[in-house]
């Protein structure tokens, strides 16, 4: 009986040591969460203070252009295959209506699974490389959708390139925002970003 009391009051003993113990973890926890909160603050504070003494310089205009490139070829891209459903399915493959519709809806399911993939893959590899990569990419879709064959090949080539389309369209934010100054970048993602992409669609029109 005394060995069981000695054990019992044993354990009560170290039941109630652990409380202090476990309060001063998530003392410590909650600590440096906050630590870590204040330093990444700090560290956005910084470079939006870089970024503004500096202003918008030649490097900003290249990488604006750049990326302005490839938003007008998606815009003239995305345009150009709505003004082309009228050819296939009266002019040149004779595809019915719901070839057509299924057309269309692979495009922007490729552009919906990008777009979640557009995060996981700049935040692994960066913002720059996967921007020239992908742009390539949808560059050599779009060829193969030009010379397709058939439609069935057609239409896998706009499925991919709609997978593309989704995952540079995020990045496309993302690096114009992290290059401009804080109150340049409305300005810059409508002058590079909006009106690019609408003089892509003008550029098909005409040339359709």
């Amino acid at each position: 009986l005394n060995l069981v009391k000695v054990q019992r009051s044993m354990s009560n003993n170290i039941g109630n040591s652990q409380e202090p113990i476990e309060r001063s973890h998530l003392q410590i926890s909650s600590g440096r969460n906050a630590s870590l909160s204040r330093n990444r603050s700090h560290v956005l504070g910084s470079l939006e203070r870089i970024l503004e003494k500096i202003g918008v310089g030649k490097y900003n205009i290249i990488a604006y252009s750049i990326v302005a490139i490839g938003i007008l070829y998606d815009g003239s891209q995305i345009v150009g295959i709505a003004i082309l459903n009228y050819v296939f399915q009266n002019a040149y493959w004779f595809v019915s209506s719901d070839e057509i519709g299924m057309l269309g809806s692979l495009l922007f399911v490729g552009v919906f699974i990008g777009s979640f993939l557009s995060g996981l893959i700049s935040d692994r590899y960066g913002r720059k490389k996967p921007f020239i990569i992908f742009l390539f990419i949808g560059f050599v879709l779009g060829i193969l959708a030009a010379t397709s064959p058939s439609f069935n090949y057609l239409v896998a080539a706009i499925a991919c390139y709609g997978l593309i389309f989704g995952v540079l369209n995020p990045l496309v934010t993302a690096i114009i925002s992290e290059i401009s100054p804080k109150n340049f970048r409305g300005k810059a993602y409508s002058a590079y970003g909006c009106i690019s992409f609408t003089t892509g669609e003008v550029i098909a029109v005409f040339i359709a």
